[in-house]
């Protein structure tokens, strides 16, 4: 990166003129969106770095913006060594104080650059959340009425960035206890199905459900029917990313499963299965599937849903993902051999799970065919 920044941009920025300054930081700013791959691919020297942080203050508004959104570029998208070094620079506490304050234009910046620090590892992530971020995050997003929508969905946005994989595959207890109710608060209060902010907090809400005990401070929150009728939006990654949750919900907890029942999981998982979108597809297979491995005695439950007729296009249809023929082909395998009366047996059939397990037959996959066998033998003998 030092070779990418220009000497006279980086005299500039180390310069005790003013106006020197902020000319610098900008001609920063608009050479890393200009080049974005070689800004993410370079590192700036920590010298540099430690002037530009030194300008996150509100001393100087004008200043501070100009630095905050150079910093932003910076660590969009780019090395976690280039990141680390930002943070190293002491980043984070400068970010928490600011997002304190009552600038609204300083708390949106803080808050997207805290979300790319936060997002790139689970240390930085954890830094980010000790420091007081996680804090006033979330008071932010339960508070939301006392600050502008511009804020409250930088917040919303700004947990999930933390809360992406990459940062790390767990919370600390803590830290879930405090995001789980201010999300589910958060869920239930978006009128809109197409807002970013409900897709940044749904997002969120699936990778913080890591446990049982998260599972269960979610239910009693009261966000399952809210789930159950977002898992039928037509926005895609709203229903997507509702149907996640109520998924790990059932995997993770099997006392979620009644619940999730009663507020129409079950029609939730059949639309889904009718989604022109793949992805929502698998995602109705999968909580179907977690529904019957999880609970053995919901078989009759399952019977009787609008899951059947899309288990079974699934595994008809030879255009469809294999992974999604075989999870469908898992669930109709298992719930014939579960059904014990001729009233369920009878719905399968008329359900067309003879004529799906025939087409699976023909499916590249030796397991798969066995299943599909097996699975013909025990309707053809209950029949």
């Amino acid at each position: 990166m030092a070779a990418f920044v220009d000497q006279q941009i980086i005299d500039g920025i180390r310069s005790s003129d003013r106006s020197a300054r902020l000319q610098a930081t900008a001609n920063l700013r608009r050479l890393a969106t200009r080049d974005p791959d070689n800004t993410s691919q370079s590192i700036i020297p920590s010298s540099l770095l430690l002037e530009l942080v030194e300008m996150l203050s509100l001393d100087d508004l004008e200043l501070m913006e100009s630095s905050a959104y150079s910093l932003i570029e910076i660590t969009t998208g780019s090395s976690f060594d280039q990141i680390s070094a930002v943070a190293g620079a002491g980043a984070i506490l400068r970010l928490v104080t600011l997002l304190s304050s009552e600038n609204e234009t300083a708390r949106v910046l803080s808050l997207n650059l805290l979300g790319n620090i936060g997002g790139s590892c689970q240390r930085l992530r954890d830094d980010v959340f000790n420091f007081g971020g996680l804090r006033l995050i979330l008071e932010i997003l339960g508070k939301s009425e006392g600050y502008s929508d511009q804020v409250v969905d930088a917040a919303a946005h700004c947990l999930g960035m933390c809360a992406r994989p990459v940062a790390g595959q767990t919370f600390s207890p803590f830290a879930a206890e405090q995001i789980i109710p201010v999300l589910a608060k958060v869920i239930q209060a978006q009128a809109s199905t197409t807002s970013q902010r409900l897709q940044d907090a749904l997002l969120t809400f699936g990778r913080v459900i890591s446990t049982y005990a998260n599972v269960e401070a979610a239910v009693s929150a009261g966000v399952v029917p809210h789930l159950t009728r977002l898992a039928k939006s037509q926005a895609w990654m709203i229903q997507y990313s509702a149907l996640r949750c109520i998924a790990n919900f059932t995997l993770l907890n099997f006392n979620a499963i009644g619940p999730i029942l009663v507020a129409g999981g079950l029609e939730a998982y059949g639309h889904a299965l009718t989604s022109p979108r793949s992805e929502v597809r698998h995602m109705g297979c999968w909580g179907a599937e977690g529904v019957l491995n999880s609970v053995p005695n919901r078989a009759a439950s399952l019977v009787e849903s609008s899951v059947i007729p899309g288990l079974t296009k699934a595994v008809s249809n030879k255009n469809e993902e294999s992974d999604i023929r075989r999870h469908a082909l898992s669930v109709l395998s298992i719930l014939s051999g579960r059904v014990q009366d001729d009233r369920g047996r009878e719905l399968l059939v008329k359900a067309g799970c003879m004529e799906a397990f025939c087409a699976a037959l023909q499916m590249t996959n030796g397991f798969d065919v066995i299943i599909a066998l097996q699975a013909i033998v025990v309707l053809v003998e209950q029949g």
